[in-house]
């Protein structure tokens, strides 16, 4: 996506109409030599109307083009950086919900997982557990941990399937290491 860092300077493309009118045609004007300008007073050349006007220059075009370059250089296009995937997949075992001095295993492990999250610019981070992995949480938000922690220990964890397990994205687990069989598919 292109976004631009000083888009105020787009204003300049206001100007273009001004070099149109700089380089506007104007009446002829011919340098004559006449020994008396008396003689040419009731002359067609010296009336109102005098002179025809001239089409533009065609220079107009290529001044007006580097004009709008410039200033589209100075409002300083750049492509916005995508973000990284994430999938935070959570371990909502009941072993996650055994009680520790901090809190309960699941409580230490978002803490740590939003600390983590916080060092990583532009990411699109999704939630899932291991006990529903059709069902997604969104986002890392205050009510996704509220969920997970509510619905962690009513369902047997395993490997989430195949196809939520993309390539591209990076996959993230909570987990505290007590079901072996969890660490295969990572």
């Amino acid at each position: 996506m292109l976004t631009l860092t000083a888009p105020l300077w787009l204003l300049g493309l206001a100007l273009l109409p001004a070099i149109r009118w700089l380089h506007r045609g104007g009446p002829h004007r011919r340098a004559l030599s006449v020994s008396h300008l008396g003689l040419w007073r009731g002359a067609a050349a010296t009336g109102a109307a005098t002179g025809e006007r001239r089409p533009p220059d065609p220079a107009w075009r290529r001044r007006a083009l580097l004009a709008a370059l410039f200033v589209l250089a100075l409002a300083g296009p750049q492509w916005s950086e995508q973000g990284v995937r994430i999938t935070l997949w959570i371990d909502d075992s009941l072993s996650m919900l055994t009680r520790e001095p901090q809190g309960t295993r699941l409580v230490q492990g978002w803490r740590l997982a939003r600390s983590l999250l916080a060092e990583v610019p532009n990411a699109d981070v999704e939630v899932r557990t291991l006990g529903d992995p059709w069902h997604s949480y969104g986002a890392p938000s205050d009510a996704a941990v509220a969920a997970t922690i509510a619905a962690a220990g009513r369902r047997e964890p395993g490997a989430p399937p195949a196809a939520l397990l993309s390539a591209r994205d990076q996959h993230w687990l909570i987990t505290d290491g007590a079901d072996v069989s969890l660490f295969d598919w990572p």
